[in-house]
């Protein structure tokens, strides 16, 4: 008898925004569990976008998604620093 296994959505957006926080891999193991949320939320209809992460929240000696460059802007040194928003209805 085969059971079927489910994930929510929540669940795995809740997952990678965890391991993008905390991980401490090269950035290419990121952008590829990044490039497959985002597919998954663009098919599901549940995209709500994503925001770079700062210093304060990855591990100490990792690059964060986005820097203040001290001129009223920004530098992204490692784009695959991202939290991705949660859709309403992905809950």
């Amino acid at each position: 008898m085969r059971t079927k296994k489910t994930v929510k959505i929540f669940d795995l957006v809740t997952e990678v925004n965890r391991l993008n926080r905390e991980s401490t891999c090269k950035a290419e193991l990121r952008q590829g569990w990044n490039s497959f949320l985002e597919d998954i939320l663009h098919k599901a209809g549940v995209y709500s976008g994503f925001g770079y992460l700062n210093a304060s929240v990855v591990p100490q000696g990792q690059e964060p998604g986005i820097k203040d460059d001290g001129q009223g802007g920004y530098t992204f040194p490692d784009e695959t620093r991202r939290n991705y928003g949660i859709s309403q209805r992905a809950k």
